[in-house]
């Protein structure tokens, strides 16, 4: 029997086992129906399954920047794993649109957002508290500072001490934080990987923190994933190190 297969199984006998009553209209057909790509099954080697892991989120946290451009930057990294929003949505994202008290991004086409498919979403930050600061303390500041509808991820002066003009251009905004990106991962000594990354982490810790079926639905939800399949399909992979640590975790 091929990996791909095993998986699919397990994830029925999971499946099966955590639905309640009030899901019990799922049904096995519908279980039946995930499958991992061949291309993914088939797959030979050691390879590692790359994410941001909330280890490596929090390292990057917990740097203390001196210049405003880095403390832009930082809180971008806690944001995008607390929310799992897709890079371009974010660059777009007026801070009328974030409400950190409600724990809520609307992301939000009406507002500017450039959302995938221009669909509407109301995307539930993910309660991990040491993220939440460093989101609190950079909305707090833009909120004060350059108002509502300014991007929550505004444009920098060239030395990065002051803020830019506040015209929107999602493309050099992109390429703003791969920049950003790279270098807070060269100063806590953590291993550069793209922007999607951090949406993959928070898939990861999704699936992990999943004690039963309406919980892993919710995750799949907050993620737009019309079918939790998706979830299961691309997020249920483990990096290397993270099979290693759980399998050899203390009791």
């Amino acid at each position: 029997m091929n990996r791909a297969c095993k998986e699919v199984q397990a994830f029925f006998r999971w499946a099966k086992m955590v639905i309640s009553n009030k899901y019990n209209k799922v049904s096995e057909k519908w279980i039946d129906t995930i499958r991992l790509s061949k291309t993914k099954s088939n797959l030979h080697g050691f390879q590692d399954r790359k994410y941001y892991t909330l280890k490596e989120v929090k390292r990057i946290c917990n740097y203390e920047p001196e210049l405003l451009i880095d403390k832009r930057d930082r809180a971008a990294v806690a944001l995008l794993y607390l929310s799992a929003m897709r890079i371009t949505a974010f660059v777009s994202l007026p801070v009328g649109c974030v409400d950190i008290d409600d724990m809520t991004i609307y992301q939000d086409p009406n507002e500017g957002v450039i959302t995938k498919n221009s669909k509407s979403m109301k995307t539930i930050l993910l309660p991990i508290e040491p993220l939440l600061e460093v989101v609190r303390d950079w909305d707090n500041l833009v909120r004060e500072e350059l108002g509502l509808d300014a991007l929550w991820y505004p444009k920098m002066s060239t030395d990065g001490l002051s803020w830019g003009n506040t015209e929107g251009d999602t493309e050099a905004s992109r390429k703003s934080f791969k920049r950003g990106l790279k270098k807070l991962c060269k100063l806590t000594d953590v291993e550069y990987k793209s922007s999607h990354k951090l949406r993959k982490g928070h898939g990861v810790y999704a699936v992990e923190h999943s004690d039963n079926y309406q919980e892993f639905q919710a995750y799949s939800q907050n993620m737009d994933h019309e079918d939790p399949g998706t979830t299961y399909r691309y997020y249920s992979k483990l990096s290397n190190d993270d099979v290693k640590d759980i399998i050899l975790r203390k009791k």
